[in-house]
């Protein structure tokens, strides 16, 4: 701060992030704190706070791999899943 005199060091810049963490870092561990996860995978009790998030777990449930590899034997349940690969 002693480079920029016209701001006090007691001042709080808008850019200043009171915490390290990312954003989005930061919304997750808040969420955690708020409350319980609310939907429940029937086959293996996990639980999720959004119904996508449930589903696509739930695909994971199911023998189907639809995204299968050009290049080896390898087979996903989903399609990011397979681009990662």
């Amino acid at each position: 701060m002693s480079d920029h005199p016209s701001v006090s060091e007691s001042e709080e810049s808008p850019y200043e992030s009171t915490s390290h963490r990312p954003r989005k870092r930061q919304r997750q561990s808040q969420q955690s704190i708020v409350g319980p996860t609310s939907l429940q995978c029937q086959v293996c009790s996990r639980t999720y706070e959004r119904a996508d998030h449930l589903n696509r777990h739930l695909d994971s449930h199911r023998n189907e791999r639809p995204f299968r590899c050009e290049e080896c034997p390898a087979a996903f349940n989903r399609r990011d899943l397979l681009l990662r690969h």
